[in-house]
C-alpha cells in the first residue's frame, strides 16, 4: 500500500499505469485511509492551536456585530468559549470530521475530473477509475502533512503557507487573502498528478487535461475564496 502512494509521488505515470491495468477500487481507498488516519492525528497534535484559531476568530466575529449589545456579547464570547475549549477539537467527533474531510473532497475532485475527461475529451471512463486515480494523487498532501505538521507545532502557528500565500497579500479572511493562501505547491502537485493519470486513461496529451483541470482548479479557488470573504 504504501509502496505505491510513494511511487505515485516519484513515478506517476508508470504507477498510474499499474493501478489502471488492474483497475480495483481497494487501491482508491489506501491512500485515503492513510490521509484519514493522518488527518485525526494531526487534529489531536495540533488541538491546541486548532482551539486558539476558532477562538480568535469567533470573538473578532461577534466584536464586529454592532447590532449587539456589550451584554450580548460577553453572553455569547462565555458559550462560545466553553465550547470550542471543552467540546470542541477536543472531542473524538472532531476529529473523525476532520478525517472525513479527506474522502468528501477526493470524491468530490472525481466527479469533476470525471466530467471533464468524458465531455469535453469525449472518452467514456467510470467513476471508479477517476476516483482511484485522485485519490492516489491527493496522496501528495501525505508529504504536505509530514513537512507542515511539526513546523506548525513547534512554532505554535498553524498559517504556515507552501505557496503564494506566504507573501502576506491581503487581509487576513478576505478574498485576495484567502485566494493567495490557496495558491500553493501542494494543491498544484496534486492537479498535475491527476492530469498524468487520466492522459494514460483517456489517451489524450497530459498538458491538455492539466490546463483543464487547473482552470477547474482556479475555478473552485475563486468560489471558495469569495465564499470564505462573505462569511466574515
Amino acid at each position: 500500500m504504501l509502496l505505491n502512494i510513494i511511487n505515485v509521488l516519484t513515478a506517476p505515470a508508470s504507477t498510474y499505469e499499474t493501478i489502471i491495468d488492474r483497475n480495483s477500487l481497494k487501491d482508491a481507498l489506501r491512500p485515503v485511509l492513510v490521509l484519514f488516519i493522518m488527518a485525526i492525528l494531526t487534529g489531536w497534535l495540533l488541538q491546541d492551536l486548532i482551539a486558539d484559531m476558532q477562538w480568535a476568530e469567533t470573538e473578532q466575529r461577534i466584536e464586529n456585530m454592532t447590532e449587539l449589545s456589550a451584554e450580548q456579547k460577553s453572553d455569547i464570547l462565555d458559550k462560545a468559549y466553553g465550547r470550542i475549549y471543552t467540546e470542541g477539537t477536543s472531542s473524538v467527533i472532531g476529529y473523525i470530521l476532520m478525517g472525513i474531510s479527506w474522502p468528501v473532497r477526493i470524491g468530490i475532485m472525481a466527479v469533476f475530473a470525471l466530467l471533464i475527461g468524458n465531455v469535453l475529451f469525449g472518452g467514456g471512463a467510470r467513476y471508479g477509475q477517476v476516483l482511484t486515480i485522485t485519490a492516489f494523487a491527493y496522496s501528495a498532501s501525505v508529504i504536505e502533512y509530514l513537512l507542515k505538521t511539526p513546523v506548525q507545532y513547534f512554532s505554535d502557528n498553524l498559517e504556515i503557507y507552501t505557496g503564494l500565500g506566504i507573501l502576506g497579500l491581503g487581509e487576513k479572511g478576505l478574498f485576495l487573502s484567502n485566494f493567495m493562501a490557496g495558491m500553493d505547491i501542494f494543491s498544484f502537485w496534486r492537479i498535475v498528478l491527476i492530469s498524468i493519470g487520466l492522459g494514460l486513461l483517456y489517451k489524450k496529451p497530459t498538458k491538455s487535461l492539466l490546463i483543464a483541470l487547473s482552470a477547474l482548479w482556479l475555478i473552485e479557488l475563486t468560489i471558495f475564496s469569495a465564499l470564505g470573504a462573505a462569511s466574515r
